[in-house]
This record gives structure tokens, sequence and C-alpha cells, in this order.
């Protein structure tokens, strides 16, 4: 029986998802155009093991920090010393998170819900594409498919259990590049003292509640 129970051991090891063994890291961002051209905007990424803190060319001096487990997505604007939901302002906030390289669609469901997007439950559907060897690097493939947005394609890298790359129907591309495993400072997921939150629906209320709000006519 031993050797069985010590065969058995090794199986369960080396079966076991990647998803458990997440570390933490910081890379850069590339952007590349449909013609497959370097775009001059870059951005980050910093992922200490359980949050993210996305860095995007899209939204400068302002950064988004993702906390799958805790349930949140923000996006802290600097400028105006405020921080509000994410919700559906980038699709990247729900992709570049960590996920089980065998069944990341759970996750991206997941962070989906938490951007409020409609019947999150069947928001991304994923059909798995291969498995790929980028230098050291074990990817698996999947071709994700939305009621709300063009197909997309991801490569995860398997040992670190994340998206390293993400590929329009365009054929524009976002590589994860200069990957370096380190803990970030904590205090780049943090949101600074003094920020106040903003709610833009609470905003909409006292407007409706002021002299300038107009009823549309039906």
């Amino acid at each position: 029986m031993k050797p069985i129970l010590t065969i058995l051991g090794f199986m369960i090891l080396f079966a076991a998802p990647a998803f458990a063994r997440t570390q933490s890291f910081s890379a850069m961002l590339l952007f590349h155009g449909v013609d497959g051209g370097l775009k001059e905007a870059t951005g980050k990424l910093f992922f200490d093991g359980k949050r993210v803190r996305l860095e995007l060319p899209d939204f400068r001096q302002s950064f988004f920090v993702l906390d799958p487990a805790q349930g949140t997505a923000v996006l802290v604007q600097s400028p105006r010393r405020q921080f509000m939901e994410a919700r559906q302002s980038t699709i990247l906030s729900q992709i570049f998170v960590p996920v089980d390289p065998l069944d990341p669609c759970r996750q991206w469901r997941a962070m989906a819900k938490i951007a409020a997007v409609p019947q999150p439950e069947t928001a991304w559907q994923c059909v798995f594409a291969g498995e790929e060897i980028d230098g050291t690097i074990r990817l698996r493939k999947y071709r994700l498919e939305s009621r709300r947005y063009s197909p997309l394609w991801c490569w995860i890298d398997v040992d670190r259990a994340f998206p390293v790359r993400l590929r329009r129907a365009d054929g524009s591309l976002i590589d994860l590049v200069s990957i370096r495993d380190e803990t970030p400072d904590a205090a780049l997921f943090e949101i600074p003292a003094g920020f106040r939150k903003f709610d833009p629906e609470a905003l909409l209320e006292r407007i409706r509640q002021s002299d300038v709000w107009v009823e549309p006519v039906h």
C-alpha cells in the first residue's frame, strides 16, 4: 500500500492547479496596435498575491485597485483626491486578476459581478485553445466569448496563475513584460489618506432633489 500512496501523493501534487501557488510580482503593460506596432503608451501592473494595482494609459494620474477576494474594484483619481467603484470603466479590470488556469472563467465571471455587468453568471464563456511554451513560461490559451464584447483571446501563465497576454478581435494586443517576481510596496494598494468616495448615484439623486432637475417628457 505504501508505494501506491506515494504515487498517489505525487499525482495529487502535480495535478493541483497552479491557482493555489499565486505569487506576487510587478510588470509593465505594453499596448500593441492593430497593425502590431507598439504604441507609445504603456502601463503598469502590481500584484501582491491578493490585490492588483492597474495603471493604464487611458486613465492618467489614476489607478485601479482590484481585490477579488473582498469583492471590490475601485478607481482612484489622484488629481481629484477621490475614489469610486470601477464598475465597467475598463474591461481590463475584469480580466487582469489571478485565475485558476484550468477554470479561469469562474473568476472572470466573479469580476463581472463586481463590475455590475448584467447577468454576470454568463458574462464570459471560455473555450480552451491549447497550451504553449514561451521561453520558460507555460501558457494556457483561451478564447473568451461574451454577449457584450467582441471575442478575446487570453494567455495565462500557468505557474503564476495570471493572464499575461490579451488579444482583441481587431488584432491589438496587451502584453505583460519585464515581469519581476517581487513583493510590491503595500502602500501601492491603499487609498491615500484624505481621499473621499465619489458616488455617481448619490450625486444624481442630489441633482434630482434640486431646482435644476427637469423630468424627461414621455
